[in-house]
């Protein structure tokens, strides 16, 4: 203990303190830099994948891109088999789903006076089906079997508001809320091929995820065998089940495919998450570069200590001390003050987390309440390296000592 005592006070009588405290400084900020970073990006990471409701979930909807020269030429803008299951394998690709269109006139219409609520309109519109996996509305009511007279459809929420906040308050007729869609029922007329049939149709709901007039895959089926023709290729488009919708590599394979995927607020979102990835790339380098800085300037320090007081260090070699002896308060010393400086950088990235929190749920979002564990995973690495890194430097340099 007084051999310990003893080596303290020569290396303390040796070395400059403010050096010391500012590497430590270097220290705590680089190391709160790399569990900033890490922090910052998986809550906003968070918070993105808590908005994947608001952009239809976990699917994606694509098609070919249309240009010109695939108009002059005749390419098909469509999906043959081989393409879908191609798709299917990519990675980050869960389900793949086709779209069926009709091959037959539909002609929908509400008579002046059918609904008391609904004023006299009539159009012609066009249908669309998908799987039912891919539905995202309650599929109660939701179906059909051959000899149905009535139709359930799914169209999209922005089709209302269109109705509502565009055309209907333009022609001066009321608008409808969507209770009231819901509970009337208008005329469909099918025909083709020589053939006809009346159907009467309901909304059975609306959908944030599709934009399309959905009806029940059977009843397209039907249909199109009963009065479409015969040039039913195959889907324009292609609805699909991704692990991660906004991932910047899925994004880029579709570009590159020549796709495009449906949705402006998935294609921010992808390019908000390449952005957040190279400014967490830029952050870390910097991190790590001050961290590199820090621990040159602490094992300078140390070494210097340890050079200036050389020569009591030989004399308590001589007197039989060993070099991991004399090197062992050293160690202790610098090891509590690497861990004073973790824990500065613990504690801001705990303040962090917290400020994050509290500015995002006053946006409105929706947050996770526990701080990201990758962060702390990486403080749990990056500090005992730096240790064991420093207390190797800090044994070289009094082996180095007590020979010369």
């Amino acid at each position: 203990m007084k051999t310990e005592q003893f080596v303290l006070k020569v290396l303390a009588e040796a070395g400059k303190k403010r050096s010391l405290w500012l590497a430590l400084a270097g220290a705590a900020a680089g190391l709160f830099l790399l569990s900033g970073a890490m922090q910052t990006t998986a809550t906003f990471r968070s918070v993105m994948n808590r908005q994947k409701d608001l952009l239809g979930g976990d699917f994606l909807v694509i098609n070919k891109k249309v240009s010109l020269l695939n108009t002059l030429s005749g390419r098909p803008g469509s999906f043959d088999e081989a393409e879908q299951k191609e798709i299917g394998k990519w990675p980050g690709i869960g389900a793949v789903g086709a779209f069926s269109g009709n091959r037959f006139k539909v002609r929908a219409s509400f008579r002046a006076g059918m609904q008391a609520s609904m004023p006299g309109l009539s159009t012609d519109m066009f249908l669309e089906s998908v799987p039912d996996d891919f539905i995202d509305t309650d599929k109660e009511g939701w179906g059909w079997e051959e000899g149905d007279d009535e139709i359930p459809l799914i169209i999209p929420a922005d089709y209302l508001k269109l109705y509502n906040f565009g055309f209907a308050q333009g022609q001066g007729l009321p608008l409808v809320p969507e209770s009231v869609l819901q509970s009337v029922s208008f005329d469909l007329a099918v025909y083709g091929n020589g053939k006809s049939a009346a159907f009467r149709g309901r909304i059975a709901g609306f959908t944030n995820r599709i934009q399309s007039v959905l009806v029940p895959q059977e009843f397209m089926d039907y249909a199109n065998g009963q009065f479409g023709d015969e040039t039913g290729g195959n889907p324009g488009r292609l609805i699909l089940r991704a692990d991660d919708p906004s991932d910047p590599a899925l994004t880029q394979r579709f570009t590159e495919a020549g796709y495009e995927m449906a949705g402006g607020d998935r294609l921010r979102t992808s390019r908000i998450n390449s952005l957040l990835l190279l400014m967490m790339g830029a952050v870390l380098s910097l991190a790590l570069l001050m961290i590199v800085l820090a621990l040159l300037g602490i094992v300078q320090f140390a070494q210097i200590l340890v050079y200036r007081s050389a020569r009591d260090l030989q004399v308590l070699y001589l007197l039989g001390c060993t070099p991991a002896q004399l090197a062992a308060p050293l160690k202790r010393r610098f090891t509590v003050q690497l861990g004073l400086a973790a824990g500065v950088a613990l504690g801001l990235t705990l303040a962090l987390h917290l400020l994050l929190n509290i500015g995002l749920q006053q946006k409105g979002f929706e947050t996770q309440a526990l701080p990201s564990w990758e962060a702390f995973g990486l403080l749990a690495l990056a500090v005992p390296l730096l240790g064991i890194l420093l207390r190797r430097a800090i044994s070289q340099a009094v082996k180095e000592a007590c020979s010369g």
